[in-house]
């Protein structure tokens, strides 16, 4: 990971990780013992220490049966959606274009609600096929970050979305970005949850996309240096995403997450196609700051789309989707401000 020293916003950044670490691992070791209330007045790492490895469990026990766009349970999975996000004091949109229904839910800032720090993930999966890494795993840990991003006050707005028909070219996600350009919001981050709950340490689990050591050596090298093991989160991200990286690299460093950023411009190039197939690029199209957060997908998972077993829960590594979610509620609580707290 990219050392980031002697960059002074990063060092405030470091010091408030640092100075709460007793706050996040109190709260980390006992999370059956967390209560939602106390975390309304805490920094961003205190914040992100009230993600619950339970509650996302339940979320994604619930998530991961086959959900093909109309089906049954793709509607159960609608509504037990919207209805959290309405529990929550989230203001909810059913968002329909293009045959897609996108879940929006909002909580306007205080001081800057033109401006918008956002948390996505796609409900929607394929047939025959349980989803439980892809993408239950995102939009179990978008619940979580919404529910502790709803206890804060915020100088920004916070959204957490849920995409439709992501698995048949980006449906939703595109609507709602062209939609968002056209209204001129002012979207300052959006953080994509995709297909980020399988990690393993066996050696020769993680495979490396094709012309990855031309564009990426250092990283690729990192991977191999490892055994290429896949234990590791990978940040996709565009040059504007800067910021959200350089946050989420330090919580990451701060609570032992191994990840791995791949930068890549807001273009589409031959060799970037295997970091473009989420709904992060409906919003580069639209030249949106957005970086998808992922195991890798196909290169870690044998379960992924049920081609070599089935996607289902008890395949998955759930203490390492519960550090990406904690990672992603920090960086979006840092980014969305906290009053009192210096951006």
């Amino acid at each position: 990971m990219r050392g980031r020293g002697t960059n002074p916003a990063m060092k405030r950044t470091l010091w408030a990780v640092l100075v709460l670490a007793p706050t996040w691992w109190s709260c980390a070791g006992s999370p059956d013992a967390v209560v939602l209330e106390t975390c309304g007045n805490a920094r961003p790492a205190a914040l992100a220490a009230c993600i619950e490895q339970r509650l996302y469990v339940e979320d994604l026990s619930f998530v991961a049966q086959e959900r093909l766009p109309g089906s049954n349970h793709w509607q159960l999975v609608q509504t037990y959606v919207h209805n959290r996000l309405e529990a929550l004091g989230y203001t909810v949109e059913l968002h329909q274009d293009d045959g897609a229904v996108n879940i929006i839910g909002k909580r306007t800032g205080a001081l800057n609600p033109k401006e918008e720090v956002m948390v996505s993930a796609h409900y929607d999966h394929i047939q025959g096929c349980a989803g439980a890494d892809d993408n239950g795993s995102g939009v179990a840990a978008a619940l979580e970050i919404a529910r502790v991003l709803a206890s804060a006050d915020f100088d920004r707005t916070t959204t957490v979305a849920f995409w439709d028909l992501e698995e048949v070219g980006l449906v939703g996600s595109a609507a709602y970005a062209r939609r968002a350009r056209w209204r001129g919001e002012k979207i300052i981050m959006n953080y994509v949850l995709e297909t980020m709950g399988f990690a393993s340490d066996e050696p020769g689990s993680q495979k490396i996309p094709t012309g990855f050591d031309v564009v990426y050596p250092r990283q690729v090298a990192q991977v191999e240096a490892n055994e290429n093991r896949g234990d590791f989160l990978t940040m996709v991200a565009d040059p504007s995403a800067n910021p959200a990286v350089a946050l989420l690299e330090t919580f990451a460093q701060a609570v032992d997450l191994p990840a791995i950023t791949l930068r890549t411009a807001q273009v589409s190039l031959p060799f970037t196609k295997d970091l473009r197939r989420s709904d992060h690029q409906s919003f580069w199209n639209m030249g949106y700051p957005a970086m998808m957060l992922t195991d890798g997908a196909n290169f870690r998972n044998p379960g992924y789309h049920c081609l070599e077993r089935a996607d289902t829960v008890d395949t998955l590594n759930h203490p390492f989707s519960v550090k990406i979610a904690r990672a992603v509620a920090f960086a979006a609580a840092t980014q969305a401000g906290m009053p009192g707290l210096q951006r």
